[in-house]
């Protein structure tokens, strides 16, 4: 089990990934802390995710014993995530980016199997789902990857965007999946 870290980091943590830092990583490691195995219909919940930066990063290594400097959670409704395992990519989605350590709630979500009516993980207390916003990435509902097929591209080029906001909903740009020979290793721009 991960042990929750201190609020005081020491000197040679991770400083968090805000905004001013946002620009200068170069890269980011994104891993999913939500389990989708055997979640489908009402059991689908929202999809979480943990930040690290990736010069703390070594190929083999578990992404979740990394120092983390953010995390993400998704807001979504019940309906969309409903029927998100039949046609994925549809769903209105809304991805809120923290900076900071992964509340408990994010952590141990995949503890239990259980409906998740509201737009949130269980567990997750206003003032952690409302502090430390870096930026959303939000879309509304759209045709998801499995109705865009536009011979000669490949299915990844016609994928949805998200749409990147600073915490005070000014437009940063457009979240794209990069598309390039490596399809199976996510990689995603903002422009």
């Amino acid at each position: 089990k991960r042990e929750k870290k201190m609020d005081i980091p020491p000197e040679d943590a991770v400083p968090l990934l805000t905004m001013d830092r946002l620009d200068g990583a170069g890269e980011l490691v994104l891993a999913q802390s939500t389990s989708q195995c055997c979640r489908c219909c009402c059991f689908q919940p929202s999809i979480n995710w943990v930040l690290a930066e990736q010069d703390n990063f070594e190929p083999g290594q578990n992404p979740f014993d990394l120092e983390t400097s953010g995390w993400i959670h998704e807001e979504s409704s019940f309906f969309g995530r409903w029927c998100s395992w039949i046609l994925p990519g549809c769903r209105a989605q809304k991805y809120v980016q923290h900076s900071g350590s992964p509340p408990d709630s994010i952590m141990s979500e995949n503890n239990t199997l259980s409906c998740q009516t509201g737009l949130i993980t269980k567990g997750l207390h206003e003032n952690d789902r409302r502090g430390n916003i870096v930026a959303t990435h939000e879309k509304k509902q759209t045709c998801g990857a499995c109705y865009q097929f536009v011979p000669p591209s490949p299915v990844c080029c016609n994928l949805p965007y998200l749409e990147t906001k600073k915490p005070d909903g000014s437009t940063i740009g457009r979240t794209h999946f990069i598309c390039d020979m490596c399809l199976f290793v996510p990689k995603y721009d903002v422009v």
